[in-house]
C-alpha cells in the first residue's frame, strides 16, 4: 500500500497587515471611482488618457476603451484646447504645484459629434508605484450653461425692447416739435444711433421728373460723406429699388 502524499506546503510568506490594508484601500477606492456619476480620468503627463471611469459613456458617449491612449486635448473644442493645454503643461512642469489649476470649463466633443460643456478640477497623483499623472474629475454642465445663455439673451432682448420703445417715443416728440426737417434731422439721427450703429445717415429727395435722388440731409463725418455722390439716378440704384418696392432693404 502506497503512502498517501501530502500536498506541498505553501512556502510563500502570508501577506503582511500593511499589504492587506493597502489592497483593501485600493479596492475601496476603485469601487468609489467606478460608481461616481461624474467623469473621472487619469492623464499621463503628455495628455494621453490612461484611465476613465465607466461614467464616461453616460457623460460623453464613449466607452472607456475607445479613449484610452488618446490625447484628451485632441477632443476639446479648438477655441478651448490651447488654453487648457497650456495650463496643464504649466502644472506638470512645476513640481511644487499640486493641482492643475482652479476649476475650469471647456467644450468636449461627444461621441455623436455635438459639444458638451465640462467643468473639471484636477490634481496630481501622489508619488508611488504608478507612473506620474493627473487625476481629473469632470461633470457635464451643458444644460446649466445653456440656461444661463438663454437668460442672458432674454434680459438683452427685454433691454433692447425697452430702448426701442424709448427711442420711438423720443423720435415722435422730435418730429412733432416742428415740420422743418433741417431743425430735427440731427436730433433724429442721434436717437437712431442709439439703436443702429452707423458712420453716416442721410435723407434723399426724389425728383420723379428727372428720375434722380439728391442727398439733402446728412449726419456723419465729412470723410464719410466724400464717398457718396450727391445726386444719383434712380434706375438700377438702391434708392430706386426702395422707391419701387416700398419696402426697407437691408444690405
Amino acid at each position: 500500500m502506497k503512502p498517501r502524499l501530502k500536498p506541498p506546503k505553501n512556502t510563500a510568506a502570508p501577506p503582511t497587515a500593511p499589504a492587506l490594508e493597502e489592497s483593501r484601500e485600493e479596492s475601496q477606492f476603485r469601487a468609489l471611482i467606478e460608481t461616481v456619476l461624474d467623469l473621472v480620468a487619469v492623464l499621463n503627463y503628455d495628455g494621453a488618457i490612461r484611465y476613465l471611469s465607466p461614467s464616461v459613456q453616460r457623460v460623453i458617449g464613449y466607452l472607456p476603451e475607445q479613449l484610452i491612449g488618446e490625447n484628451a486635448f485632441a477632443y476639446m473644442h479648438e477655441d478651448d484646447a490651447a488654453e487648457q493645454r497650456e495650463a496643464f503643461k504649466t502644472s506638470v512642469s512645476d513640481p511644487d504645484q499640486p493641482t492643475a489649476g482652479l476649476p475650469h470649463s471647456f467644450r468636449f466633443r461627444h461621441y455623436d459629434g455635438h459639444w458638451v460643456v465640462l467643468e473639471s478640477v484636477s490634481t496630481k497623483l501622489p508619488e508611488g508605484s504608478e507612473p506620474p499623472g493627473i487625476m481629473v474629475n469632470a461633470r457635464d454642465i451643458t444644460e446649466r450653461v445653456q440656461a444661463q445663455e438663454s437668460l442672458r439673451e432674454l434680459v438683452a432682448a427685454e433691454r433692447r425692447l425697452a430702448l426701442e420703445n424709448e427711442v420711438i417715443a423720443e423720435v415722435g416728440r422730435i418730429i412733432s416739435s416742428t415740420l422743418n426737417i433741417e431743425e430735427v434731422f440731427e436730433r433724429f439721427a442721434v436717437q437712431v444711433k442709439r439703436l443702429i450703429e452707423f458712420d453716416l445717415v442721410l435723407a434723399s429727395v426724389i425728383d420723379h421728373e428727372d428720375q434722380t435722388a439728391s442727398i439733402k440731409y446728412w449726419s456723419g463725418s465729412q470723410e464719410s460723406r466724400e464717398n457718396f455722390a450727391t445726386t444719383v439716378p434712380l434706375d438700377e440704384s438702391l434708392t430706386g429699388e426702395i422707391l419701387a418696392s416700398g419696402q426697407p432693404v437691408l444690405v
